[in-house]
């Protein structure tokens, strides 16, 4: 690398954090972190500096920089995939997240992506215009936070507002981000490969 820059890496592997660390220039700082054991302010306060983070996808972690998005302006936010699931790409596109990688994806590319100034996903295209709304974010976020009993009422009662309101909401979100059904977003959580049993 040209210049020296500081690299947060977030709730990654063993194995890519030493990767993307064995990429890096002698100059460079590489902070490696887990949102679980530093806190909202704890984590906030350790990649204040980096130039370029990448964090292991997840609900949580979509919430925290979705949460503090203006303090992260200027900053390069690489999201991690550990499998190629396009309905997850496609909603970290929506809420404005578009450098998404794999785990798997080859060093070399890694390598560009840290050397470039050039953003963007490797594996999909999305339209910017399917941006989802501050309140549909919300709604996303409450539903993929955790296992409800019922998910649809808890979230009406986390938002204050109806079950049909949110059910108008889910059906927004699933026609931009061009999902047949809600639940394709909820697999990449459980692993379940739901499109196989027609959901």
């Amino acid at each position: 690398m040209n210049t020296s820059q500081t690299i947060a890496i977030i709730n990654t592997t063993y194995f890519f954090q030493s990767a993307i660390k064995g990429l890096c220039g002698k100059r460079d700082l590489c902070i490696s972190l887990k949102l679980s054991d530093e806190g909202e302010l704890g984590t906030l306060l350790r990649i204040n500096g980096a130039n370029v983070i990448f964090v292991s996808y997840s609900a949580q972690a979509l919430f925290f920089f979705d949460k503090y998005h203006a303090l992260f302006k200027g900053k390069r936010i690489v999201f991690v995939l550990d499998v190629l699931h396009l309905p997850t790409v496609r909603l970290l596109h929506s809420f404005g997240f578009f450098e998404v990688v794999l785990i798997g994806d080859d060093l070399g590319l890694y390598l560009r992506l840290l050397n470039s100034g050039d953003g963007g996903s490797f594996h999909s295209k999305t339209d910017r215009k399917k941006m989802l709304t501050k309140m549909e974010r919300k709604v996303v976020l409450s539903l993929l936070s955790e296992n409800k009993r019922n998910p649809v009422k808890m979230c009406a009662l986390e938002l204050g507002v109806s079950d049909k309101t949110i059910t108008t909401h889910k059906k927004n979100i699933t026609k931009k981000l061009c999902l047949p059904n809600f639940l394709f977003l909820v697999s990449h959580n459980t692993h379940l490969n739901l499109s196989e049993k027609g959901l």
